[in-house]
């Protein structure tokens, strides 16, 4: 966690960092997988079977062949990709790729990448892969549990003790609901019936309402903010139907693509009071907050991201 004072406004220091630090925690936890570690005799030489990563500085002066590369694909001129790491970067050729790995490919995303370094000083791309994943255990594991990864509030109960609540307390549950449009009679009705259904059975901590709250893009004119206004009023009268729902569980509302905040800007801010007026007064564990947002119950550690990601992905993937 940064030690630094917080600002809305980053320096532009702040964007290499990002990337930097990203790159630094992708290679580290490669390197802690057995396929990229030499072993036994192998570990004094070159030779052996394991997953050896070049570092892209070190091509230069270094003999035509296959290698392994690790960095994030970028664009250094028009019409050609490169692909860069914090010492240098080197330009790719995929005209003769053979393999690509699960996933798309977008500028800014980390590979691996296998090829050819040609005398141009060009990689010929043959294989092209994402990061092999690790289970969340082991890269905790490898920081010693002392990293805050999550950089919300500290809890003042240890893991164990937390641990402890989730495996006594098991019938906790969250509702989550996405594109919960309050302007749409269907989904009011659809509420009413989920609503009826969690008053006779076991009530969940929190219902995680997803945006957008509008079933069509905010207009700043003299209709949608009263528009808006009233859907929000329509479902705080709709809780208050139900008192123990409205007093014992907790509502988290993440605002969507069309609601009026930030635009296509990430991440989103809340929605503001003027709109959320009622429900505040009616529901007193409401929470109106940003996009994406994250939650923390007990070791759990969720994050709440509403945005079409494989839409824009697919629009911006480069291979």
């Amino acid at each position: 966690r940064s030690t630094q004072t917080l600002h809305l406004l980053a320096s532009a220091a702040a964007k290499a960092s990002v990337y930097r630090d990203r790159y630094d925690l992708i290679r580290q936890r490669l390197m802690r997988l057995d396929a990229f570690q030499p072993q036994g005799r192998d570990a004094d030489n070159d030779e052996g079977d394991y997953f050896k990563i070049t570092r892209i500085k070190d091509l230069q002066g270094s003999p035509t062949g296959q290698y392994l590369l690790f960095g994030m694909l970028t664009q250094m001129e028009e019409g050609k990709y490169h692909l860069e790491d914090p010492d240098a970067y080197i330009e790719l050729d995929f005209s003769r790729k053979k393999d690509q790995g699960t996933g798309l490919f977008t500028l800014n995303c980390f590979a691996l990448v296998e090829g050819y370094y040609t005398d141009e000083r060009i990689f010929r791309v043959s294989v092209l892969g994402s990061p092999i994943p690790e289970p969340r255990k082991k890269s905790l594991a490898a920081f010693g549990g002392n990293v805050d990864f999550f950089g919300g509030r500290r809890e003042t109960d240890d893991f164990a003790t937390l641990r402890k609540i989730e495996r006594e307390h098991t019938d906790v549950t969250f509702a989550i609901l996405s594109d919960v449009w309050l302007d749409s009679p269907t989904v009011l009705h659809k509420l009413r019936t989920i609503f009826d259904g969690f008053s006779q059975a076991i009530l969940p901590l929190a219902f995680v309402l997803i945006g957008s709250f509008i079933s069509s893009p905010y207009i700043f004119n003299s209709s949608d903010p009263q528009k808006y206004k009233e859907g929000f009023d329509t479902l705080a009268n709709l809780i208050a139907e139900y008192p123990e729902i409205a007093t014992k569980c907790h509502f988290i509302f993440v605002p969507g693509p069309n609601d009026p905040v930030g635009g296509t800007v990430l991440p989103r801010p809340a929605i503001p009071n003027f709109f959320t007026s009622r429900i505040r007064n009616k529901v007193p564990n409401a929470v109106f907050t940003s996009n994406p947002a994250r939650i923390k119950y007990c070791t759990q550690e969720i994050v709440i991201f509403r945005e079409d990601l494989l839409k824009k992905m697919r629009r911006n993937s480069i291979v």
